[in-house]
């Protein structure tokens, strides 16, 4: 299981050690031990911050937000909707976007036999694994659709488990992944990767979706 000290913990959130130790008394982060929280309790909390105060976009929303920071077509959403949404995220800092976008795909975790692991990712649209100047160390990472994700699991025998090393993020627009995978795969790896708990993938993550902001 991947651990953060409460220091580290605390420079990913951008809060306190005393804030973090409240946070994981409340349950709000996992605590493994005197000092140290799970460091993918922490990555669900960064996903899930700003919930109550900024509304999340919708699935098809959040799918046309990246498209239009990949310079992609989207008057599919409507011509009126789509210049409200560009104008909207004109006005957005990259760590309130990449909260507000993150009902694009649901995340589900698993463990697999290692034999698989190539297959499934055959079967998976995923980013570049590179950020800038930064590689990207992800293990399995892509999307996947909906509903092929059942059939997916039960061919490959995969088991759900929180810290599992196989990231699927299920999605009902495939379609517009794939579309923006083939023109701007750096972008597609921001988006994931804009609340990891890695310092240096979640800041070099920040500053692509602070470039392609920039260029709407």
């Amino acid at each position: 299981m991947a651990h953060l000290t409460f220091s580290e913990a605390a420079d990913c959130i951008g809060v306190s050690q005393r804030q973090v130790r409240n946070l994981a008394a409340h349950g709000e982060i996992g605590l493994i031990a005197r000092g140290v929280v799970d460091a993918d309790s922490v990555s669900a909390f960064l996903r899930d911050r700003g919930q109550v105060t900024r509304r999340v976009w919708s699935e098809e929303t959040a799918w046309a937000a990246i498209g239009a920071l990949a310079d992609e077509d989207i008057s599919w959403l409507g011509a009126s909707q789509a210049s409200r949404l560009r104008k909207q995220m004109r006005g957005t800092g990259a760590a309130e976007l990449a909260s507000r976008i993150r009902n694009r795909a649901t995340v589900h975790r698993f463990d697999g036999h290692r034999s698989v692991t190539s297959r499934v990712v055959e079967q998976l649209v995923s980013g570049a694994a590179l950020i800038g100047d930064l590689t990207v160390e992800r293990e399995v990472d892509g999307y996947l659709d909906e509903d092929r994700l059942a059939d997916l699991v039960d061919r490959f025998r995969l088991r759900t488990t929180s810290n599992g090393t196989i990231t699927i993020r299920a999605t009902h627009h495939l379609a517009k992944a794939e579309s923006i995978a083939a023109r701007d795969a750096e972008l597609l790896a921001a988006v994931d990767l804009a609340t990891s708990v890695d310092a240096r993938e979640r800041e070099a993550a920040l500053a692509v979706l602070t470039a392609r902001v920039a260029a709407l």
